[in-house]
């Protein structure tokens, strides 16, 4: 996702849209929430509530989507280098 959002600080669309295909949808969420914020000074009302877990669904389902059809392929590829892979093979050894 912060690749995506970096991409769409660039106004390159077609990349943010390859990195993450929910950034946009995200974007919208969050002027939403700010919207309802604004309107009802509180994130716990039922439109807030209600578009949260259909953001949550719709993440665990493009997530799910992504990794059946795309992981380990770019951009969804393993950092071989990344911490927890080293902190995996110190704890092996």
């Amino acid at each position: 996702m912060t690749r995506a959002f970096l991409q769409l600080l660039q106004l390159d669309v077609a990349s943010a849209l390859y990195y993450h295909p929910l950034c946009i949808v995200f974007g919208f969420y969050v002027i939403f929430m700010a919207y309802v914020y604004i309107k009802e000074h509180t994130f716990y009302g039922n439109k807030a509530r209600y578009a949260t877990w259909f953001m949550i669904a719709l993440f665990l389902v493009v997530y799910i989507i992504r990794m059946i059809y795309i992981f380990p392929n770019a951009p969804m590829s393993l950092e071989k280098d990344a911490v927890i892979f080293r902190l995996i093979e110190v704890i092996k050894n």
